[in-house]
């Protein structure tokens, strides 16, 4: 073979093949924050799934045609790859979601049941309160509004924050 061939060959493998997904995170190391936040939203959808994944025949197959597992591996994958970018600090999404929701605000009366606490929602006027903050798990629902979730969507609700705002503000607690 010639030199000038192989030349050619390993010039038409440069510009043509598609890049790796190392070499497309070394590219865009500004993307991570946004990676972090679709593969965090990815996790809560698959937690449905929990319960039936550890059983053997099923996540062996699970795994291998689900799309939403393919697509949070390769984000996670993405997200080894980088580093955080210098001056911007790695978002801690699970310590913003420990942090105590009753804690967030000033509920003002409430009432303690076993594990529960209800009060008025902070998200609309009411007379009956019908919101509860569950202990245990730091979530809550309304039951008037239909709105839940855990203390990052908490904050995003009472301040009008996007979700990486949200975790920054928990985080900066």
């Amino acid at each position: 073979m010639s030199e000038t061939y192989l030349y050619n060959l390993r010039m038409e493998d440069k510009y043509t093949k598609c890049p790796t997904d190392w070499e497309l995170a070394q590219a865009f190391p500004e993307s991570r924050d946004m990676v972090s936040t679709l593969a965090y939203h990815l996790r809560v959808e698959l937690k449905v799934y929990d319960k039936w994944i550890d059983k053997e025949p099923f996540n062996v197959n699970f795994k291998k045609i689900d799309n939403r597992w393919i697509r949070l591996q390769k984000l996670q994958k993405f997200i080894n790859f980088t580093k955080p970018i210098k001056g911007k600090e790695l978002i801690d999404i699970e310590k913003a979601k420990r942090v105590s929701i009753q804690d967030l605000y000033d509920f003002g009366k409430i009432r303690h049941t076993t594990g529960r606490i209800l009060t008025k929602c902070p998200f609309h006027v009411e007379q009956h309160p019908s919101f509860y903050i569950f202990v245990e798990q730091n979530r809550f629902y309304c039951y008037s509004c239909n709105f839940g979730g855990d203390s990052i969507s908490f904050i995003q609700k009472l301040h009008g924050l996007n979700f990486i705002d949200a975790v920054k503000f928990l985080n900066g607690r």
